[in-house]
């Protein structure tokens, strides 16, 4: 694996290799936003307030 000195070398083979995969892999416009899930609140409710979804998968990958 080839170590890059700055950024901007590295952003650049991600952008050559990008280029050349483009066409193997439909365009994503957009997967999904905030608001689809009910916005910011609900999601915090949802997946990482206390107990919830996020605790939960944390509790299954520790035991």
């Amino acid at each position: 694996m080839q170590e890059y000195t700055n950024i901007n070398q590295g952003n650049s083979f991600i952008r050559a290799i990008a280029k050349e995969t483009e066409a193997n892999f439909p365009r994503i416009k957009t997967i999904f936003k905030a608001e689809d899930l009910g916005g910011w609140d609900e999601i915090q409710a949802k997946f990482f307030d206390e107990g919830t979804i996020f605790d939960k998968i944390r509790a299954k990958k520790s035991t």
